[in-house]
C-alpha cells in the first residue's frame, strides 16, 4: 500500500465541541419542520374546540347585599357587633363568613336542596345522584361517607355542591357584596342567589344578637344582687321602726332636714359613681374598638358623639344630593367628601378620648361622693348630738335609698338593652334581589380556541427544538466544516428519485437540476485538487451504509465523463456491489474478483456503459474472502494498469465503520472523499471514520454532504442557486 501525501496525525483532529447557538440553523430547522408545527397547532385548535363542546352552558344570577355599619338603631342604641370599615375589613369579614359551612347548611335546610331533583338530579334508579356530579360546579371532596361504607351522604353532598355553585365578591371601593350562583337551570341559579343572601342576613342578625345577650346576662346578675340588697334594707328599716320610737325636738328639724338633703345628694353621687363605674368598665373593655364603644347607650348619648354622628349623617346626605348633579372629581364633591372624612376623623378622635373623659368623670364622681359622705358624716355628728337614736335610722334609710336608686338604674338599663335587641335589624340589608338570567355565562370560546392554537404551536416548536437538541447529526455544511475542519466539496440537495437504475441519476435524468449542478461543482473542486497534485484516482467512502456513497461516486464519474475525460468507475465494495447493476445491463459480467483470481484479464473485465467516455469495472462474482482479495498485490497492480488506460479513476468502496475493506485500499487513492448524509449520519460516526483514516495516514480531501434539505442549502454550498435564467425541473429535491 502506498502512502498518500495528505497524511495527518490523530493530534491534528479538531476539537468538536460547539458551544455557540447557530440561529441560522434554528431558522432553517423551523422552516424545514414548519409542517409539524402547523400540524400541532391545528391539533391544539381542534382539541380546544372539542373541550369547548364539552363545557356545559350555565346561568349566573347575582343578588346584592349592602353592608351599612352606621345604620340607625331604635332608641339610638348600637349593638356590640358593629364592624369597622376603615380598610374594608368589615365587608371582607362578611365575605369570608359567607363560605362557612353553617351558612351553607342553613341554605340547604331552608330550600330543601338535598331533596330537590333539579339541584341534585336523581339517577335512573330514582336515588339521589351523588356520584355523577357535573364538573362545572363540583370542587373537591368525595361524596361518600367517611366510614367508607359506600353510602351517599345526601346532605353533605348538597353542601359541597352548593359551595361550588355560589360565591361572594366585594365590589372594590363600595360596601356592596355580590352573591352569585351558577347552575344549568336559570331558575335554580336565581333561587340559590336569593336564598344565600337571605340566610346571610339572618346569620348576621343572630351573631349581633349574641353580643347583646352577653350584656343582658351581666345586667341580670347585677339586678338580682341589688334586688336582694334592697329587700334587706327595707326589712331593716321596718324592723327598726317596730323596735324604736323616734321623737325629735323642733330644733332637730333643721338638722334632720339638712341631713336628709345631703343624704339625697350623697345617694345621687353614689348612684352616679356606680353608673360611671359600670360605664368605665365597659368603655375600658372596648377601648380601641369604635364600633363596640358606639354600641353603648351612654357613649352614643354623649353630646360630642351625637354631634359628630349628626355631622356625618349631614355630610353623607349632602354627598348623596351632590352625586345626583356632579361627578366624583367635581370640586364640590371633593370638598364634601373631605368634610365627611374630617367628620369621621373627629368622631374617631372623640371616641379615642372618650375612655379618658369617662375616667375623669368617674374620678370627679368619686371625689364628689367622698365630699358628700364627709358632709353627711359631719351632719350626722350634729344629729347624733341631738338625738343619738336617729342615727341608725338615718343610716338604714340612706342604704335603702341608695340600693333603690342603683336597682332602678340597672333595671332601666336592662329593659333598654332588651328592647334594642328585639328591634335591631342588623347592619346588612338586601340591596338588590337576583334577576332571572336569560343568557348563559360566556364560555370564552374565542380565548379557549386561541389558547389551544397557541399551545399547539408552542408544543410543535418545543417538539422540533427537542428533536433538534437530541439529534446529533449535521444538517448543513457549516456544521460539518466546523466540527471536522475538512472542507465541504459540495452539498447535494435531496433527490427524490433514487431508483437503482441509470434513469435515477440527476446527471442523466435532470441535467439542469440543482443536484446535477452540485455534482458538477464536485467535479470542479476535485479537478482543482487534481491539477495541483496530479490526482487521478478518487475514492468515495462513507462512515455507515445508506449514506449515498455509490450514488455520489457514479454521478461524479458521469460528470467527469461528460467533461470529456476517459473515466473508469471501479466497484471495490465486494460485499454489497451495486455499480454493475446500476450501470450495466448484465450484473453477472466479470470484474475485480475475476481479475484478481486470474479468471479474466483487465480487457475483458472492463465494460463500456451507455454513457459516453464512461467504463465500468464491476465487482464480479461473489467472493468468500473480500478482505484477502483487496489486500492482494494484484489489486494494486490492477489499479496501476487502470491509471495508464484512463484519465480519471473513481473507486467505490465499502463503509469504513461497517468493514475493514476500505482501509486496505484507501492508500491507493490520490484523493479520498467522505460522503456524509445530512440529517441522518451521527457526528460521532463521521469523527470515528476520520480517526480511522488518520490512523491509516490518510486525510480526506473533503466531505460530500448528501441529501441536504432545501432549507439548509446556502449560496456558499449550493453553487447553482437561482443564478441565471436556468430553471430546475420539477423532479429536483423539495
Amino acid at each position: 500500500m502506498k502512502s498518500s501525501n495528505n497524511n495527518i496525525s490523530p493530534a491534528e483532529l479538531p476539537d468538536f465541541s460547539e458551544n455557540t447557538i447557530d440561529w441560522r440553523a434554528i431558522r432553517r430547522l423551523f422552516l424545514e419542520k414548519s409542517w409539524l408545527i402547523v400540524l400541532c397547532g391545528i391539533a391544539g385548535f381542534f382539541a380546544a374546540n372539542a373541550y369547548v363542546r364539552r363545557i356545559p352552558e350555565v346561568y349566573r344570577a347575582t343578588a346584592v347585599i349592602q353592608f351599612d355599619p352606621e345604620a340607625r338603631k331604635v332608641l339610638n342604641f348600637e349593638d356590640g357587633q358593629k364592624q369597622d370599615l376603615g380598610n374594608e375589613s368589615g365587608v371582607q369579614t362578611v365575605v369570608e363568613a359567607f363560605h362557612s359551612r353553617s351558612l351553607l347548611g342553613k341554605v340547604v335546610d331552608a330550600e330543601k336542596l338535598n331533596e330537590d331533583p333539579v339541584f341534585m338530579p336523581p339517577a335512573a334508579d330514582g336515588k339521589p345522584q351523588t356520584n355523577e356530579t357535573p364538573r362545572f360546579y363540583f370542587r373537591a371532596g368525595d361524596n361518600r361517607s367517611p366510614a367508607g361504607d359506600g353510602k351517599p351522604q345526601t346532605f353533605d353532598t348538597a353542601v359541597r355542591l352548593l359551595a361550588a355553585c355560589i360565591d361572594a365578591q366585594m365590589r372594590r371601593g363600595t360596601r356592596l357584596i355580590d352573591i352569585s350562583a351558577v347552575h344549568r337551570d336559570p331558575r335554580m341559579a336565581k333561587k340559590l342567589a336569593d336564598s344565600a343572601a337571605r340566610e346571610l342576613l339572618l346569620l348576621s342578625i343572630e351573631q349581633q344578637a349574641s353580643g347583646s345577650q352577653a350584656v343582658m346576662r351581666f345586667l341580670l346578675g347585677e339586678v338580682e344582687k341589688f334586688k336582694a340588697k334592697l329587700q334587706h334594707s327595707e326589712e331593716a328599716i321596718q324592723s327598726y321602726k317596730e323596735n324604736h320610737s323616734i321623737s325629735l325636738e323642733e330644733k332637730q328639724d333643721t338638722v334632720v332636714t339638712k341631713l336628709k338633703s345631703q343624704n339625697v345628694q350623697l345617694n345621687e353621687a353614689r348612684a352616679k359613681r356606680l353608673l360611671l363605674g359600670t360605664e368605665n368598665a365597659e368603655v375600658s373593655k372596648r377601648a380601641g374598638n369604635p364600633a363596640a364603644l358606639l354600641s353603648l347607650a351612654s357613649v352614643a348619648s354623649k353630646p360630642a358623639v351625637v354631634a359628630d354622628l349628626q355631622t356625618i349623617r349631614d355630610r353623607e346626605s349632602e354627598i348623596s344630593s351632590l352625586a345626583l348633579r356632579y361627578t366624583e372629581k367635581h370640586p364640590k364633591m371633593i370638598k364634601a367628601r373631605s368634610e365627611l372624612d374630617e367628620a369621621k376623623s373627629a368622631l374617631a378622635a372623640t371616641l379615642r378620648n372618650l375612655p379618658k373623659l369617662i375616667e375623669s368623670e368617674y374620678d370627679q364622681a368619686l371625689a364628689s361622693e367622698n365630699d358628700f359622705e364627709k358632709a353627711v358624716r359631719d351632719q350626722e355628728q350634729q344629729a347624733l348630738a341631738l338625738n343619738q337614736q336617729s342615727i341608725q335610722y338615718n343610716v338604714l334609710m340612706r342604704d335603702l335609698e341608695t340600693d333603690r336608686a342603683v336597682y332602678e338604674s340597672l333595671l332601666r338599663k336592662l329593659k333598654e338593652t332588651d328592647v334594642t335587641k328585639g328591634v335591631d335589624s342588623g347592619n346588612l340589608r338586601i340591596f338588590e334581589t337576583a334577576t332571572l338570567p336569560v343568557r348563559p355565562v360566556d364560555r370564552k370560546v374565542d380565548r379557549i380556541l386561541l389558547l389551544g392554537l397557541t399551545g399547539g404551536l408552542l408544543l410543535g416548536i418545543g417538539t422540533v427544538l427537542t428533536g433538534h437538541i437530541l439529534d446529533t447529526s449535521w444538517k448543513t455544511a457549516d456544521q460539518a466544516e466546523a466540527a471536522t475542519s475538512l472542507p465541504v466539496l459540495t452539498s447535494i440537495p435531496h433527490w427524490r428519485r433514487l431508483q437503482r437504475t441509470i434513469a435515477g441519476f440527476p446527471m442523466l435524468k435532470s441535467p439542469n437540476s440543482a443536484a446535477a449542478e452540485a455534482f458538477r461543482y464536485l467535479r470542479t473542486a476535485l479537478l482543482v485538487t487534481a491539477r495541483k497534485k496530479s490526482n487521478r484516482k478518487f475514492l468515495f467512502t462513507s462512515a455507515l451504509p445508506g449514506e449515498g456513497k455509490t450514488l455520489c461516486s457514479i454521478n461524479y464519474a458521469i460528470a467527469a465523463a461528460q467533461q470529456g475525460l476517459r473515466t473508469l468507475i471501479i466497484d471495490a465494495d465486494l460485499r454489497s456491489p451495486m455499480v454493475g447493476s446500476m450501470l450495466l445491463s448484465d450484473a453477472t459480467l466479470p470484474g475485480v474478483v475475476e481479475c484478481i483470481c486470474d479468471d479474466a484479464t483487465i480487457e475483458t473485465a472492463i465494460h463500456d456503459s451507455t454513457v459516453g467516455n464512461l467504463s465500468v469495472l464491476p465487482a464480479g462474482r461473489n467472493a468468500l474472502n473480500p478482505s484477502e482479495i483487496l489486500a492482494a498485490s494484484k489489486f494494486a497492480k490492477l489499479i496501476a494498469e487502470t491509471v495508464q488506460r484512463f484519465d480519471c479513476v473513481v473507486i467505490d468502496t465499502a463503509p469504513l465503520l461497517a468493514v475493514s475493506d476500505t482501509l486496505l485500499i484507501v492508500g491507493y487513492a490520490d484523493a479520498v472523499c467522505l460522503v456524509v448524509r445530512a440529517g441522518r449520519t451521527q457526528h460521532k460516526s463521521v469523527l470515528r471514520a476520520c480517526h480511522l483514516l488518520s490512523e491509516a495516514s490518510v486525510k480526506p480531501v473533503g466531505l460530500v454532504m448528501n441529501d441536504v434539505s432545501k432549507h439548509a442549502l446556502t449560496p456558499y454550498y449550493c453553487p447553482a442557486g437561482s443564478y441565471g435564467k436556468r430553471a430546475y425541473v420539477a423532479d429536483e429535491a423539495g
